[in-house]
C-alpha cells in the first residue's frame, strides 16, 4: 500500500469517528433562542438592571469640573453585571459611570470609546453593552465592547436606522440619550 493510500484511509477513519462522537445538532428552537437578545430571554433580569441604571443620579454642570484627569464628557450611568448571583437570586452588579472619550456616528455606524469610573472588574475582558433609553427602561440595541487601551473600552457597531438619524448630531460633550448595561460577553 502506498503512503498516500494509508493517509486517505486514516483520514476516512478519523472522519467516521468524528461523526460518531459528534453531539446531535441543535434544534431549530435552540438556534432561534440563541439569536434572541438577552433582554428577551431574561426580561426580569433586564428590568432589574435597567431600572438600577435609570436610578443612578447624575450630576451635570459645575459638578463635572471635578472629573478625573484625562476624562471628559458627561458621565453616563452604567451597570456592570458581574455574572454572579447574590443570595437573594438577583444578579450581582456594580453601579458606575462611563466617561465618553470618543463618539462618532457616520454612515449608520457608532464608534464609541469610554472609560468606566471605577475601572471594570475584569480588565481585558470583552463586554456586551446594552444601550438603554434614558427616558424609559427599554433596550435600544446591544454591541460588543473590547478593550482599546488600558482601562478604555471601544464599541464599533451598526446602529438601527432611527438611532443613526437621531444620534448623527451627538458630540462627546453632549449629554448622552442612553444609559449602559454591561455584561461579560458570552455570559449564559
Amino acid at each position: 500500500m502506498t503512503p498516500e493510500g494509508s493517509v486517505v484511509r486514516l483520514l476516512r477513519w478519523r472522519a467516521m469517528l468524528a461523526e460518531r462522537d459528534a453531539p446531535p445538532p441543535p434544534s431549530a428552537v435552540a438556534l432561534l433562542r440563541r439569536r434572541q437578545p438577552w433582554w428577551e430571554r431574561w426580561p426580569a433580569e433586564f428590568a432589574a438592571l435597567a431600572g438600577r441604571a435609570r436610578a443612578i443620579p447624575t450630576a451635570y454642570g459645575y459638578a463635572m469640573t471635578a472629573a478625573p484627569a484625562g476624562r471628559a464628557g458627561h458621565p453616563v450611568p452604567t451597570i456592570v453585571a458581574t455574572g454572579e448571583r447574590r443570595a437573594d437570586g438577583e444578579v450581582a452588579s456594580i453601579d458606575t459611570f462611563a466617561r465618553i472619550g470618543y463618539l462618532s456616528v457616520q454612515d449608520g455606524r457608532l464608534r464609541l470609546r469610554f472609560q468606566l469610573d471605577p475601572p471594570p472588574p475584569r480588565p481585558g475582558a470583552s463586554y456586551e453593552v446594552t444601550f438603554v433609553a434614558e427616558d424609559e427602561a427599554s433596550p435600544l440595541f446591544a454591541a460588543i465592547a473590547d478593550e482599546a487601551t488600558a482601562g478604555e473600552l471601544r464599541v464599533d457597531a451598526e446602529l438601527p436606522d432611527a438611532l443613526a438619524r437621531d444620534w448623527a448630531a451627538l458630540r462627546v460633550t453632549d449629554r448622552m440619550p442612553f444609559r449602559l448595561v454591561l455584561r461579560a460577553a458570552g455570559d449564559r
